[in-house]
């Protein structure tokens, strides 16, 4: 590593990689200024009706196989901006076969990768490779975020020092979250320090534009709970009994299974409603409350909380009154305050998570895949991904996982949907490795097996990144090829994306349920003529789907009115994929 970085320096010095108006503390390595440009051109997005997961209704899912920086530029027509969660599970460069490097590709994103090799603990370079693939990503993951878009990124502390430099590079230092800490399995190799957790870096894309604080979303928990008590309370008013039936619920395999840690120390219960301690401190200490209060029983005045009470003695006095403060046995214990659990309010995300580590990191995939068990390594369990989402991806939030792996983040979103009716959609993005892509085998069947396992709501469209979009390679496209490049460019579905239609003329629909139209004579183009748009409208009426149609062609004899628009193709397709369009004879 010593040598890499010396190398580097050597190298700013005599060819002038590092920019010289630029100062300041910053990483870099050899490759930095290539990375900031090794962007490919965007490809055609071809779905493979085979390994998708159809449902009757269409929930906007994607697993899409290919290079991830591929697949992510061909997203930016209609995504860019529009991710609200990235959970990102990246390659952690152990050496054992988790970081594939084309230093090929890394020049020429569009060029094949048949240079690639795995990076070894032996390679002089490791870092700088691992460095050179995770840059242009890291960059096209932030353009597709939306201001508020919340990134997540799995790492060991192999390579933690140089992902949090390279975050503060993409996103800039100050939108920094912070660091969480998972207690993982333990590595029980002999070690001077015996590893037991792993970190999840959290950054935001503008932290201004950010909620706070950030609170689990608790609520359906929080009811089933309540759901519970009310079938007890409605079949007894002795608080004894009431007090023991709660006590076995919560104490119960399956109950501690689904509540969480907080929620769990709702362990009381009287005839109103489940109930907890609270503190009654003035808070931070040395408050003006100060005053005698007896024990019930003992008659003697209780213990006072330090720095005295949080309420006044009238304040106080009500409380009594209403039977909302627990006293101990005796005057010892100092009295806490009965907060009910339909008054609980969220957990916050804790820096340090000790739930989901040993043998819940492969019980998901061995669940699923009886026959085989061990056919992904070191999954992410489909808990610790649940629990990180559920604090920043609201109902219906877009999430990204480039790094897709064996699905664990869109059986996590599927969950949280199951859980609270939302419609969060994910996109997956999976190359697999040498010689077995297994978006289709492991990534797809994965997600297939959980939906129908645990009756989850979901499916998704499987998709693969095929041919270069761009103004000279468009004039050889097939039709098929064609409609592909409109229903993932087309602007208005920018955010929603847009739903397959297989029309005669009618190629998709859009959230607006606006019909969207095709004239495709062949690549030495044709004239759109008002016969043609008769018989797009006529077909749209019959779908019944709504106007202004959307009208890709070659050229249109028809000057727009309100009830269509025409779109010049591929000049409009090239345009909302930011490439420059082909330069069109008069």
């Amino acid at each position: 590593m010593v040598e890499e970085l010396i190398l580097a320096v050597d190298e700013a010095a005599t060819n002038g990689e590092v920019e010289p108006s630029e100062s300041g503390l910053y990483l870099h390595w050899k490759g930095r200024n290539q990375a900031r440009v090794a962007v490919p051109k965007p490809r055609v997005l071809e779905e493979a009706p085979e390994h998708s997961d159809h449902t009757p209704v269409d929930p906007g899912n994607l697993v899409i196989e290919g290079d991830n920086r591929q697949a992510m530029v061909s997203l930016m027509g209609q995504w860019r901006g529009k991710v609200d969660v990235a959970l990102l599970d990246v390659p952690y460069n152990t050496g054992d076969g988790d970081l594939r490097y084309s230093d090929k590709r890394f020049h020429d994103p569009d060029a094949d990768d048949d240079d690639a090799v795995y990076v070894t603990n032996t390679d002089g370079g490791r870092h700088t490779k691992w460095l050179n693939q995770m840059a242009p990503t890291f960059r096209l993951v932030r353009d597709l975020m939306a201001p508020h878009g919340v990134l997540f990124v799995h790492i060991n502390d192999i390579e933690l020092p140089r992902l949090l430099m390279l975050l503060e590079d993409s996103f800039d230092e100050k939108n920094r979250i912070g660091t969480l800490v998972w207690k993982s399995a333990t590595d029980n190799n002999p070690s001077r320090i015996i590893t037991e957790h792993e970190y999840i870096v959290c950054w935001a894309k503008q932290i201004d534009s950010v909620p706070t604080p950030w609170v689990g979303p608790f609520g359906e928990t929080r009811q089933w709970m309540l759901d519970q008590y009310a079938a007890i309370r409605a079949e007894t008013d002795d608080p004894g009994v009431i007090q023991r039936r709660w006590k076995a619920f919560i104490g119960d395999r399956d109950s501690k299974k689904r509540i969480t840690s907080g929620l769990l120390n709702y362990k009381f219960a009287d005839t109103t409603a489940p109930y907890r301690g609270g503190d009654l401190q003035f808070p931070g200490g040395d408050g003006p409350h100060h005053y005698e209060l007896r024990h019930p029983v003992t008659h003697v005045v209780c213990k006072e909380p330090n720095g005295g009470y949080r309420h006044p003695w009238e304040t106080m006095q009500t409380l009594l009154a209403d039977d909302r403060i627990l006293f101990g046995r005796d005057e010892k214990t100092i009295p806490q305050y009965k907060r009910y659990l339909d008054e609980a309010e969220g957990e916050p995300l804790r820096s340090v998570i000790n739930a989901f580590g040993g043998k819940a990191v492969n019980a998901d995939i061995r669940r699923l895949f009886p026959e085989q068990p061990d056919i992904f390594r070191r999954p992410k369990p489909v808990g610790l991904e649940e629990m990180l989402l559920s604090f920043v991806a609201n109902r219906d939030a877009v999430v990204l996982d480039s790094f897709a792996g064996s699905g664990t983040t869109g059986h996590a979103v599927m969950r949280l949907n199951k859980q609270d009716a939302g419609t969060r959609r994910f996109i997956l993005v999976e190359e697999g490795k040498e010689g077995d892509p297994y978006a289709a085998t492991l990534t797809a069947e994965r997600l297939r097996r959980a939906r129908r396992d645990e009756d989850l709501p979901g499916g998704f469209t499987f998709l693969r990144v095929t041919r270069q979009i761009d103004a000279a390679g468009f004039a050889t496209f097939q039709r098929h090829e064609v409609i592909a490049a409109i229903r993932q460019a087309d602007a208005s579905g920018r955010g929603t994306g847009i739903r397959p239609v297989d029309g005669e003329w009618v190629i998709g629909t859009n959230h607006r349920d606006e019909a969207i139209c095709l004239h495709y004579p062949g690549p030495n183009g044709g004239m759109t003529t008002a016969e043609h748009l008769r018989a797009m409208f006529d077909e749209a009426y019959r779908l019944g789907l709504s106007t202004p149609l959307r009208v890709y062609g070659d050229a249109c004899e028809v000057f727009e009115d309100d009830s269509f628009v025409f779109l010049q193709i591929p000049d409009e397709l090239l345009r909302n994929l930011s490439i420059p369009g082909r330069r069109r004879e008069r």
